[in-house]
């Protein structure tokens, strides 16, 4: 089952598009093994890989030296404190994208169509939205992905259209 409980990130400069971002996966062969503190990046990596494709959409400058990915963003944030004891990402990465912040933190109600009129309405605002998409057992996010777009009430995300998946 999936639902709409999203973390809004505000972008403070203007936004460039990158395609090859669009498209980065979690298991990457360049940095799904590399590990954040106790699993790797392909197994619990997905917020942090959604984040990372946020960050590079939106053009925002990092202190990252080098070329910024996944995996150079998971090593920045996690020498700035970035991920709990059991591996979950702390939202504010403002020591590795100073320009980027958590804006919201909220669960979308209201019908199918509200939720992704609000989400395409936090897009229309420069807002980049990162979602939770299943939860697990215990009522934990089990899964994130970073949207691309809304166009004609569909959601995109890395080449899939959410709306065909039931939630």
């Amino acid at each position: 089952m999936f639902s709409f409980d999203g973390y809004t990130i505000k972008r403070i400069n203007s936004a460039v598009s990158n395609t090859e971002a669009e498209n980065w996966k979690q298991c990457d062969s360049r940095w799904g093994a590399l590990t954040v503190r106790k699993q790797t990046i392909c197994q619990i990596g997905c917020a942090l890989t959604s984040v990372s494709i946020q960050i590079a959409r939106s053009g925002t400058p990092t202190k990252v030296s080098g070329e910024f990915n996944p995996g150079t963003f998971m090593k920045a944030h996690r020498s700035n404190g970035g991920f709990s004891t059991n591996d979950s990402i702390i939202w504010n990465v403002t020591g590795v994208a100073p320009g980027f912040k958590l804006i919201s933190s909220s669960y979308l109600s209201g019908t199918k169509e509200e939720k992704i009129r609000d989400i395409g309405n936090k897009i229309s605002n420069n807002e980049y939205v990162v979602l939770g998409v299943r939860y697990s057992v215990g009522g934990d996010i089990g899964h994130y992905v970073a949207v691309n777009y809304v166009d004609s009430g569909e959601i995109l995300l890395n080449g899939i259209n959410l709306n065909e998946i039931p939630f």
